[in-house]
């Protein structure tokens, strides 16, 4: 390994490039001509329709730029694509509703552990989904950061089972603590 490094990088000769890079990209050419080829190929056999178009679509959060290829002339367009609504936001503005004032089979009791050592008791229904957890918790907290709900031990992460119930994950009774999702 050394004496490979010291023959292409030496101090009275410049850098010789890798030759395995040079047959890489030889190969990389001849895929992309064979590619180009078939394409054009496949075009011949079409039919050509009057009606036909090519689009071209460069994705962006807010806008796509389509470019439209008929057979006589092309042209690009802009076009506004609704916002999708991140997880977060879509619990900020998710109704919660009011806490069930029965006690019977189809009400469960769960506490929720926040982040700063508050704790929260708060009675579900037993088929309502974990999405509604996951909602309270999101309009009763007091700084708005990404956060994870995890039950159990060793702590499972509830985002998975999001739109099963709360019968179903077993959550009546138990201890949900809030933690806050690690952002780089």
């Amino acid at each position: 390994m050394a004496a490979y490094f010291c023959s292409r990088h030496s101090l009275d000769k410049p850098p010789q490039p890798k030759k395995v890079r040079d047959e890489e990209e030889e190969e990389l050419q001849a895929a992309i001509r064979a590619s180009m080829q078939t394409n054009d190929d496949d075009d011949d056999d079409d039919d050509d329709d009057d009606d036909s178009s090519d689009f071209d679509v460069d994705d962006d959060d807010s806008q796509q730029m389509i470019h439209i290829d008929d057979d006589d002339d092309s042209m690009d367009v802009k076009v506004e694509t609704p916002k999708i609504p991140s997880f977060q936001e879509v619990l900020a503005t998710m109704e919660v509703g009011d806490e069930p004032t029965t006690n019977g089979d189809d009400c469960c009791r769960v506490m929720i552990r926040m982040p700063d050592g508050k704790r929260l008791v708060r009675r579900f229904l037993t088929q309502d989904t974990v999405k509604i957890i996951y909602a309270f918790v999101a309009q009763s907290k007091l700084e708005d950061r990404p956060f994870d709900l995890k039950v159990g031990f060793p702590p499972k992460n509830l985002f998975d089972r999001v739109d099963n119930t709360i019968r179903e994950c077993g959550l009546g009774g138990e201890t949900i603590t809030v933690c806050w999702q690690l952002v780089d």
